[in-house]
């Protein structure tokens, strides 16, 4: 009776060394096997570049020719003994599945269960795709929409001057300046509501174009594209974007302390 167990995973950033590690253990495999005369076997690895070069090769120096100057789409680590009846196929794709798709399958279900128990965990201790942004991402969706909707009142105050308006209670209480306060209040709570449609495409642009389900951390600097653009959204989000959160903020609050 044949036994097949399958895994998918995410949110995972695929480094040299992890796939180096995943690629010995399932040659490994295919050492044994031929350790035993088995003649029926294959051990094949094919690696897609973004530029749709695909190269195939039974050994593993293939991981060491290409990695170091190309970027990858895809790399899939095959291995059958047809005589054994045994099967692993490892498809890391960061593009077209975004995922590590992990199937093992035999007669030996011992065999099935050991290996895919030990490739797993392989595959577990692959560094996770961890980022505030993505760890908090219900929390961000709401910081993004706050953050629109400030921008719209920020825009619509400048419009229509509204702290000219303001200034026209100097002489009054401060509680009817409060009061004024109190319905900038429920303006900037419409504004975020209305900001959250614009938050949640902001939300899906930063995950999806900053940070994949699977990445690859290897090869020329100028080809890490997601890592690239991760420090340029940490240089514009320090260098302007909290300057001018700051400067709204103090607007806003300006009214409470400055008659």
């Amino acid at each position: 009776m044949k036994e097949t167990r399958r895994r998918s995973i995410t949110n995972k950033v695929v480094s040299h060394a992890d796939l180096v590690t995943l690629s010995n253990s399932i040659s490994a495999e295919f050492e044994i096997s031929q350790l035993s005369m088995a003649r029926n076997t294959t051990f094949t690895i094919r690696i897609k570049c973004h530029d749709d070069t695909t190269y195939e090769s039974n050994t593993l120096e293939i991981i060491q020719e290409i990695l170091g100057f190309k970027r990858l789409e895809s790399v899939v680590i095959d291995y059958v003994d047809y005589d054994a009846h045994k099967h692993i196929n490892l498809d890391i794709d960061r593009r077209r599945s975004g995922s590590i798709e992990l199937i093992i399958s035999g007669t030996d279900k011992n065999w099935v269960r050991g290996t895919f128990t030990h490739l797993t965990e392989q595959i577990d201790g692959i560094t996770s795709q961890t980022h505030f942004l993505l760890k908090y991402r219900r929390i961000m969706f709401h910081v993004y929409a706050l953050c629109i909707g400030i921008i719209i009142n920020f825009v619509f105050s400048s419009v229509f001057d509204l702290m000219n308006i303001v200034q026209l209670f100097g002489n009054k209480p401060k509680r009817i300046v409060l009061a004024f306060w109190q319905f900038q209040f429920v303006m900037y709570f419409l504004n975020w509501l209305a900001g959250m449609p614009i938050a949640f495409s902001v939300q899906e642009f930063v995950i999806k174009g900053f940070f994949p389900p699977i990445e690859f951390d290897f090869g020329p600097d100028h080809y890490k594209f997601e890592k690239n653009r991760r420090m340029a959204l940490f240089v514009v989000c320090v260098g302007v974007v909290l300057p001018f959160s700051l400067s709204i903020i103090f607007e806003i609050i300006k009214p409470l302390f400055f008659k």
